[in-house]
């Protein structure tokens, strides 16, 4: 059962390998990832766990990611900081990344920010509000019996 990862703040990621193969699967592959001090969005693509060859971490569990790019800073700054416009990158940038760093899931909502970058593919980022007074108290994804079935 590697197609989803419950996550501190109580809500599942869940990955594009079992999202990528259904029609009108929920969208909770995106996510928020902090590393080095710095935020930024990645897209879920599969999860493994991965025995440590030094033995003192034991099996840590890692995640392959697709990136985002840094958001637009002109629209950042147009915004104060409230728009962040990114461009998603796909497979031709992929990484590895610690799973714990894993901060929250996240909508990325396509969008065109400039007429003449048509071609581009262009997000901008929805957070769920109130996740860090939730995380406080507790809060947890319910899951479905549909969800254990379907993967």
């Amino acid at each position: 059962r590697w197609a989803r990862l419950r996550i501190p703040n109580g809500q599942a990621a869940r990955t594009f390998w079992k999202e990528g193969t259904r029609p009108n699967a929920r969208r909770s592959r995106n996510v928020k990832f902090l590393i080095n001090n710095n935020i930024s969005f990645r897209e879920v693509q599969y999860l493994f766990r991965l025995q440590m060859s030094d033995g003192a971490d034991g099996v840590e569990t890692l995640a392959i990611v697709s990136l985002y790019s840094p958001p637009d800073r002109h629209l950042l700054e147009a915004s104060q900081c409230m728009l962040w416009s990114v461009e998603y990158l796909g497979s031709a940038a992929l990484q590895v990344i610690p799973a714990k760093s894993i901060l929250s899931v996240v909508a990325m909502i396509p969008h065109t920010p400039y007429s003449d970058h048509t071609d581009e593919k262009h997000f901008f980022v929805v957070e769920k509000p109130g996740l860090d007074v939730a995380d406080m108290g507790g809060y947890i994804e319910q899951l479905s019996e549909a969800d254990d079935q379907d993967l």
